[in-house]
């Protein structure tokens, strides 16, 4: 048995896809709960999937600094791309059927699935944004807006992915944050912080804290 790091949902909840210590992804039917492939290909550990618009796709990231792409039907990984010198990928989140932006310590990077590029880098004026590992991102429906979270950092950056820079940063005073989604119109983020609290943000001016939920009876930290 290994330790998974990251699961995505197919296929209108019949398939899940998870990926994790033993470098390999695995297909699981949902309704007879087996699972029923492994994909191999990464030599490190697998640290976060994406699913391709359609979901035909599911994009891998990993500590051996490649993204895989996979093709769902068949199991076959039909395109690597391969990062900097020692870089490894913790994070990637889709931009539509053709492009992902991806998370490592280097920062944020954009690719083209198709040419197998880079063809953007997100800039930041935080310099702890550009340097900790990424624990969790998330991108608005529309793909105008990005939000991560990062190990340590008690802020949640909010992205423009069209000006390709940092926009702001949700801070709370209180706690740290884990992990972070959107709703899905994109008006929210909902951030999972310590101590089984929960808050909500606008995502749009004046950029603020509208909820706090915390959980009298649970200390643990949320993490998704």
């Amino acid at each position: 048995r290994y330790s998974v790091q990251a699961v995505v949902i197919l296929h209108g909840g019949r398939t899940a896809v998870s990926g994790g210590v033993d470098c390999s992804l695995k297909v699981w039917d949902l309704q007879s709960l087996t699972c029923s492939a492994t994909w191999a290909g990464h030599t490190c550990t697998v640290l976060c999937l994406a699913a391709l618009l359609g979901d035909q796709h599911v994009v891998s990231s990993s500590r051996d600094g490649t993204l895989r792409v996979w093709e769902v039907a068949s199991g076959a990984c039909t395109a690597v791309l391969h990062g900097e010198p020692d870089e490894q990928f913790h994070g990637v989140a889709a931009l539509g059927g053709t492009r992902v932006v991806s998370a490592s310590c280097s920062g944020f990077k954009i690719w083209d699935l198709p040419t197998r590029t880079c063809t953007a880098a997100l800039q930041s004026d935080t310099p702890q944004t550009r340097t900790y590992m990424i624990v969790s991102m998330a991108v608005s429906p529309d793909l105008r807006y990005m939000v991560s979270v990062a190990y340590g950092e008690r802020a949640v950056s909010v992205w423009d992915l069209q000006a390709g820079r940092q926009l702001t940063q949700l801070h709370d005073t209180c706690y740290v944050p884990n992990a972070v989604v959107l709703t899905p119109d994109g008006k929210y983020a909902i951030v999972g912080l310590d101590y089984a609290t929960i808050s909500v943000w606008r995502m749009f001016p004046p950029w603020d804290k509208v909820a706090t939920i915390s959980s009298n009876d649970v200390k643990d930290f949320i993490r998704c």
